[in-house]
């Protein structure tokens, strides 16, 4: 009798630990994913806003249709872009890959900064698509890498 209440103590102090280690772990995915969230709610929040303004302001700049053609090159190369993704975002870590692309991003909001300082229409144009057409082409290695990311953690 005495070994069996032994057996059951020790069984529920096990069972108490798995819970006790399931729910750390649990904890520490959902933190994870709300980091995650989060930054990519901030990141399209700032890049979504700041494309909408500045193609207003390009107009008013005398650039004519700037704004709108540097909205369709970062939508034309981000279907080029998920052509080539998944060949490509699979041998690479999703933690540098989202770091990359992040990069971009940053980079196209970069040259709209830029042409504020700059008034040569021969280098403006340039600029700026070159920076849509790169954020663009790595907007879809963020979204693939994200769902990797996603994969990893839970």
């Amino acid at each position: 009798m005495i070994q069996k209440s032994i057996i059951n103590n020790t069984y529920a102090q096990i069972s108490t630990i798995y819970y006790y280690y399931y729910l750390i772990e649990l904890l520490d995915i959902t933190k994870n994913t709300i980091h995650l969230a989060v930054g990519f709610m901030l990141m399209f929040t700032s890049t979504t806003s700041a494309s909408t303004i500045i193609s207003i302001l390009l107009r008013q700049l005398g650039y004519k249709d700037l704004g709108l053609y540097t909205i369709f090159i970062n939508s034309f190369f981000y279907v080029v872009g998920g052509l080539i993704a998944p060949y490509y975002g699979n041998k690479y870590n999703p933690k540098w890959l989202m770091i990359l692309s992040l990069s971009c991003y940053a980079f196209k909001l970069t040259t709209y900064i830029v042409i504020n300082f700059v008034h040569f229409a021969w280098f403006v144009y340039p600029l700026v698509i070159f920076g849509a057409s790169i954020s663009g082409f790595f907007a879809c290695f963020l979204w693939m890498a994200q769902g990797c990311y996603m994969h990893t953690i839970c």
